[in-house]
């Protein structure tokens, strides 16, 4: 029995691993694609609507994620409301403290 009939010829060999290498390139890639997009909604959900947010974190990577990650929050998204479960204070109602960066008394 030849040696060349228990395992593949060598070009089918190099074609299955180029399609793996793509395979593995590929998911990569779609990993890389939704890591960015998450980031991408931290740094909206700080106040930084620009997509090239997005687009650091893509081309960049950890790079991107650790810039995200230091931008100051510019306090423009909704807040939980204040309550957290206290049903006579309004959701709606502004904090009494909202401009303070100090503790509330309890």
């Amino acid at each position: 029995m030849q040696l060349t009939r228990l395992f593949m010829d060598a070009d089918s060999e190099i074609a299955m691993i180029w399609l793996l290498v793509l395979a593995v390139i590929g998911v990569m890639i779609w990993i890389q694609y939704m890591i960015a997009q998450n980031f991408y909604f931290i740094a909206c959900h700080k106040g930084y609507d620009d997509r090239k947010y997005f687009h650091f974190c893509f081309w960049l990577g950890v790079c991107g994620w650790i810039m995200v990650a230091a931008l100051p929050d510019r306090g423009q998204h909704s807040a939980a409301p204040s309550s957290y479960g206290n049903p006579s204070v309004s959701a709606n109602a502004p904090a009494a403290n909202a401009g303070s960066d100090e503790l509330p008394q309890l």
